[in-house]
């Protein structure tokens, strides 16, 4: 935004804002079927949840993982100096 905000413009009236008795007679909205929502909710978790559930078992594996190669001299073989082990530990720990 380039300038102060203009007050008639951002305040909403209170009458304007729809109540839940003028949105159940009114034809303008459309109310959810319960049943159909959770039933695409369910679809929606059963394509979504197990890729990222494999992901996050992978990335819990890498972060084990590497700091253990740290261990074993993974540093000495890599020639890491400095921020270098650090670096590549932080993107194991990217959310």
């Amino acid at each position: 935004m380039s300038g102060p905000l203009d007050p008639n413009k951002v305040l909403i009236a209170i009458s304007d804002i729809p109540h839940t008795e003028d949105v159940e007679k009114s034809d303008q909205y459309e109310i959810i079927d319960p049943v159909a929502e959770r039933n695409l909710l369910w679809k929606v978790d059963l394509h979504v949840v197990p890729p990222l559930l494999i992901l996050f078992l992978m990335a819990f594996l890498d972060r084990v993982n590497i700091g253990n190669a740290k261990i074993q001299g993974m540093t000495k073989e890599l020639k890491m100096e400095g921020q270098d082990y650090s670096i590549a530990l932080f993107i194991f720990f990217i959310p």
